[in-house]
């Protein structure tokens, strides 16, 4: 099986038991539709181009991929504000993390009925945390982890990740600006925070972001714990 992944996949690091960055569906602005149409831009080959999440930049710079690299540069500035930031290399805690979405589509737009989609995908999605047994999962849009719950697909995810530990709770922060709810849950072999889309929220703060701290740094302090990194 292709695997649905936006990076190369490390034996002994995100292959199994590692960071699983879990988004709606592919991007895949109009322009750049049209520019892959005329053969101006061609999918990375993550086997003959080695690279980690955070070490794409100079890939999608090579390609033009410009919808991917403003995404995934606000994820990266994000673990930074929880204190654990990415380097630019294919260092160790680098390797670790596997990008992914719940979706194997790809389009300019998650339109639709979110919830719905997501619940059609359902197979594409398990598919990878069987494969992948992620010990963390981020999700990258909040409908996902509502849909984790329902009754079919998290009891198929239990038979994979043992039962839940910590029961979904949702978190507001006071804050001067636009206030969301961040999701935490907890499996016997794997814990998930579920946040806003990062570039598809309106009025998503990086300083609310920031306020999360106190949470995503002991979770991530716990995986690299269970890795074995520094």
């Amino acid at each position: 099986m292709q695997w649905n992944v936006g990076n190369s996949i490390f034996k002994g690091y995100n292959d199994k038991k590692g960071i699983m960055l879990c988004g709606y569906e592919w991007g895949f602005s109009k322009e750049e539709q049209e520019a892959y149409k005329n053969g101006k831009i061609n999918p990375i080959d993550f086997q003959k181009e080695p690279s980690t999440f955070s070490n794409k930049v100079n890939l999608y710079k090579k390609y033009s991929l410009k919808h991917y690299y403003q995404y995934d540069e606000r994820i990266i500035k994000w673990f930074g504000l929880w204190g654990h930031p990415l380097k630019r290399d294919n260092g160790e805690f680098e390797k670790t993390i596997l990008q992914t979405n719940w979706c194997d589509s790809q389009n300019h737009a998650f339109n639709g009925n979110r919830y719905h989609k997501l619940l059609n995908c359902k197979d594409n999605f398990l598919a990878h945390v069987r494969e992948f047994k992620p010990r963390l999962i981020i999700f990258l849009g909040a409908e996902m982890i509502k849909v984790l719950n329902n009754p079919d697909i998290k009891n198929e995810f239990e038979k994979i990740m043992g039962k839940e530990t910590k029961p979904l709770k949702f978190i507001q922060k006071d804050f001067p600006g636009k206030r969301f709810k961040i999701g935490f849950q907890s499996f016997e072999n794997c814990d998930i925070a579920a946040f806003p889309h990062p570039s598809g929220t309106i009025g998503l703060s990086d300083d609310y972001i920031k306020l999360f701290k106190d949470e995503m740094n002991p979770i991530l302090v716990s995986f690299k714990k269970f890795k074995g990194l520094s």
